[in-house]
């Protein structure tokens, strides 16, 4: 297990100027997580579960909370001790880390997706992660406006509904340029 990594507690600037802070997540942040899913709207928690979800078990709250930093990694978006978004990768064999997010219902469309996925690819790329793998409903439009403007070179595929979407997580030019337009 990777030491807990301070160098990833900062504040972020939202979309709308407010200031807010990311930070890895922790084991004693189950309650927190709770109330985070508890403002999850219906959609929301479809796109992010891919079924109706009404609560999470105690087993999934200690899975995702209890995370080694290395092979599994979370970030959370905390505004006056509440939870406003999770990002959070698992490794696969292949080198490739399955990629998740999740914005609670009132803090959609101000830039903590983004900021998750810009903070994720760097911290995978330090643990020799190559590549993300996300699974996206075609109706998650927010979602794949993420993906599509990160600056990512995305290979997407559909099939049985879900596009699978892939790309690697090396710094190109095209993802710099999207962060330094992002910084603007």
């Amino acid at each position: 297990m990777a030491d807990y990594p301070t160098e990833y507690e900062l504040d972020i600037v939202l979309r709308n100027g407010q200031v807010t802070q990311v930070r890895p997540i922790r084991k004693e942040d189950g309650d927190l997580l709770l109330d985070f899913f508890s403002r999850m709207g219906p959609e929301s928690r479809y796109f992010r579960f891919f079924r109706v979800k009404r609560n999470l078990s105690a087993e999934e709250v200690s899975y995702f909370v209890n995370v080694d930093y290395d092979t599994r990694m979370a970030l959370v978006v905390i505004n006056e001790g509440r939870i406003l978004a999770v990002g959070r990768y698992d490794v696969e064999k292949n080198g490739f880390a399955e990629v998740a997010f999740a914005v609670s219902d009132e803090s959609q469309g101000l830039g903590m997706g983004t900021e998750l996925l810009q903070l994720l690819t760097s911290y995978a790329r330090s643990r020799g992660v190559v590549g993300f793998r996300a699974f996206v409903l075609p109706e998650n439009l927010q979602m794949m406006r993420v993906f599509r403007n990160s600056g990512f070179e995305l290979h997407r595929t559909l099939e049985a509904g879900v596009y699978t979407v892939d790309f690697p997580v090396a710094l190109t030019d095209d993802a710099q340029a999207a962060a330094e337009e992002r910084e603007k």
